[in-house]
């Protein structure tokens, strides 16, 4: 699960930084040379949805509907519900998915285990971060666009850096609001706060768009950078499950 779900909390962070920037109407394809642990691949945005490919996975986002998918396309599984479901749909899952693993203990050690697991304390509430966002003089040019560094710290600690590009500062495409609140929801899953849904990285925005982000994380450094961007009406099955895929619950789409 912890695997899963380590894939899944690295794109919701790259994710939510590409939500804003390109004209009504016209999608946005971004094309990436990344480093590190589930780092993506192709992200589409188009009408207020987002999808993102990360080789083995692809998450898709309807903010609007409030939804999120996770696909399997070598299995041609997936998962998907409302984002306000998906902490409970996790924990069922792996409810089902432990008493399967149980039921080829003899019984006295299958009773032993479960013991012990109910006596495990419960998760620990989402921690409320103190963030900070500093602006550094760096600049880089991006695929085609020049961009400044701004680094997000918290209680000193950084975090993650992004690359904005104010050209890219235009209509809005996806409700920020609503993906902000779904970020949160998502967040709350690991016990972690996103730095992603605070006042000082949405104010970020209004900069610009962000076409570099490096993660610092106790796991290494995950690093995308945007190689190409397109702007192109994006055909709405890209946003869709494919017909006959199989739906499955929440651990098993990760495997």
């Amino acid at each position: 699960m912890n695997k899963g779900w380590g894939r899944v909390g690295a794109a919701v962070l790259v994710l939510a930084i590409l939500s804003w920037a390109f004209p009504v109407g016209a999608g946005l394809v971004i094309h990436y040379q990344s480093e590190g642990r589930a780092a993506p691949e192709v992200v589409y945005i188009q009408d207020n949805k987002l999808r993102q490919d990360l080789g083995r996975m692809v998450f898709i986002l309807d903010v609007g509907k409030g939804w999120v998918y996770y696909l399997n396309p070598e299995r041609k599984v997936y998962w998907g519900g409302p984002v306000k479901q998906l902490a409970r749909a996790s924990r069922e899952a792996a409810r089902r998915h432990l008493e399967k693993m149980l039921e080829g203990l003899p019984p006295q050690q299958r009773q032993a285990m479960r013991q012990a697991l109910e006596r495990r304390p419960p998760p620990p509430k989402p921690v409320k971060l103190k963030i900070e966002v500093k602006a550094t003089p760096e600049k880089a040019r991006i695929a085609g666009y020049l961009c400044r560094r701004y680094d997000v710290l918290s209680q000193g600690r950084p975090l993650m850096s992004l690359w904005m590009a104010p050209a890219l500062k235009v209509t809005k495409e996806i409700d920020p609001v609503r993906m902000g609140a779904m970020m949160a929801q998502m967040g709350r899953m690991s016990g972690k706060g996103s730095p992603l849904t605070s006042p000082q990285v949405q104010a970020l925005w209004k900069k610009g768009y962000p076409l570099k982000q490096v993660n610092y994380g106790p796991r290494g450094t995950t690093t995308a950078v945007a190689r190409q961007v397109e702007s192109k009406p994006l055909p709405a099955e890209l946003f869709m499950v494919p017909k006959g895929w199989r739906a499955v619950d929440f651990l098993e789409v990760m495997r």
